[in-house]
Formats: structure tokens, sequence, C-alpha cells
């Protein structure tokens, strides 16, 4: 009941506010952005599917990194495509994983955290892994150049944020299929972001 209440109120916010401006924030802000993976294809598919929502001339320079980020990353996907190709067709997709479902705010992260601990039992996709999808590969080796594009709190809950954590598994679907575009690829995405933890531990595998 409690949860229904806070639903509905929160619904009846949304609707007054429908229709109002607000001021910009965070437009010169280059950190903590889920579109750092991106590929270019995806990115032009973004912009001509979500462009007429876009404020161009407010948030230019986040637009203009994205592209230079999805133009980078781009190209080191396919050089990962070349000498990867072959071991994410065959890797072997654990059949026995573990789901953690709830509510926002409910303590799933929490939990996921817990599990991960237990290496012998579980792995987990890291936050590089899932917010670089298509380059993980050749670029975790590499991943301290790019630590400057997250902080080291979560800006929600002020919880650990870095490369190394456990991370939510869709982010990396999102990722790949333009984000928010539904589950294109068939789960290849999951099958790319999980290859190298499945293939050396052999054990379940957290989606949250």
């Amino acid at each position: 009941i409690e949860w229904k209440t806070y639903w509905l109120d929160k619904q009846l916010k949304m609707e007054d506010t429908a229709g109002l401006e607000f001021p910009p924030h965070d437009q010169h802000s280059l950190k903590n952005n889920i579109l750092s993976g991106i590929t270019l294809g995806a990115w032009i598919k973004l912009l001509i599917r979500r462009g007429h929502g876009i404020e161009w001339k407010t948030y230019w320079l986040r637009l203009l990194f994205i592209t230079a980020l999805a133009t980078v990353n781009s190209l080191i996907a396919f050089v990962e495509w070349i000498f990867y190709r072959k071991a994410i067709r065959e890797a072997k997709i654990n059949q026995q994983p573990v789901f953690i479902l709830g509510h926002p705010r409910t303590g799933t992260t929490l939990l996921h955290n817990m599990l991960s601990l237990d290496t012998d039992l579980f792995s987990f996709s890291s936050t590089f892994q899932v917010g670089f999808p298509s380059t993980f590969l050749v670029m975790e080796r590499f991943k301290s150049l790019m630590a400057g594009v997250i902080d080291d709190k979560r800006p929600m809950d002020n919880m650990p944020l870095s490369f190394d954590v456990p991370q939510e598994d869709e982010l990396a679907v999102n990722v790949r299929c333009c984000c928010g575009g539904g589950p294109e690829g068939d789960g290849r995405a999951h099958r790319h972001a999980l290859r190298s933890h499945i293939e050396r531990h052999g054990c379940s595998v957290l989606s949250v």
C-alpha cells in the first residue's frame, strides 16, 4: 500500500509538471554519461530517432564529446571484432544464471555487490565492461586512461563507483542497442559483455 501511494503521488507530480520548461544543468559535464561506450552507428541512429528532443545549442559540448568517443569506439570495436570474433561466437553461456529483481532503492545493488564477493560461485560484469560493451576486450588493459569519465561516487546515492565494481548487465544491452531500443541482437550484447568471466570461472552470472 505504501509503495502504491508513493507511486501515485509521483505520477501526479509528473502530470502537474508536464509541459513546463526546466533550466538546463550539467550542460558542460562530461562525466558519468551512459553513452560513453556507444559506437558511431548506434549514436547516429539514436540522434535520428531522438534528435528532435535534444537542446542542441545547450548541450553541444556533450554531444560533440559523445560523437568523438563514438568514433573512437567504432574503430576499436572493429579491431576487437578482428581478434575476438571467434571467441565471442564460441562463448558458452552458463545455463543457471542468478537474476536479482526488485524495485528501485530496495537494496538490489547491495545484494548484487555482496554476492559478487563470492568469486568461487559467481562472476559479474564490471562497470567498464557494461559501459564499453563493444571494446572492453581490447581496452580493459588501458581502462585507467578512461578514469576521468566517471566520478568516485554514484551521483544518485553517493555509493562508491569505479570501473571495477559490479554493474547491471542490461546497461550493456542499452548501450549496444541504441539506448532503450529494445533487446535487438538476440542477447549478443550479454554474451559479449560476459564472455571473459564465464570462460574464466564457468559459473553463474549475476544479472540485475
